[in-house]
């Protein structure tokens, strides 16, 4: 299974925030982590649209954890920011697959993700 480079600046800019109860800038994870402000500030976005952050503009502007949202295991964080699970084809709908339903390969791929999942939803976020 592989995870967008966004889940992982994603998970990077919530285990930072998690670390403070002050508004933290763009600019201070953007340089903790050497990634470009840009990419930053679409991340922010993105949590905050999924309601896993707050976010205030302005000199005194910055990102705060929400603290709900350290309360979310793994598994959900993964599922809400992750835009395709489907790990192979046949997992979609509509898959074009001509041995789909033939082949034994999707039942064990989908046991595998199952798996994965069973241990990402162990943890939460406040445990990392």
């Amino acid at each position: 299974m592989y995870l967008t480079k966004k889940t992982d600046f994603s998970f990077r800019v919530l285990i930072y925030l998690k670390r403070t109860s002050e508004r933290v800038k763009v600019s201070e994870v953007s340089s903790y982590f050497n990634i470009s402000e840009n990419h930053v500030q679409k991340i922010s976005n993105d949590l905050h649209s999924l309601g896993l952050i707050d976010t205030f503009r302005g000199p005194s502007g910055g990102m705060l954890i929400k603290e709900e949202t350290l309360e979310l295991s793994i598994d959900e964080l993964v599922k809400k920011l992750e835009v395709n699970l489907d790990i192979v084809e046949c997992f979609s709908p509509g898959s074009t697959c001509t041995i789909d339903g033939q082949c034994r390969l999707k039942g064990v791929l989908k046991s595998a993700q199952n798996a994965f999942f069973d241990v990402l939803h162990d943890y939460k976020l406040k445990d990392l």
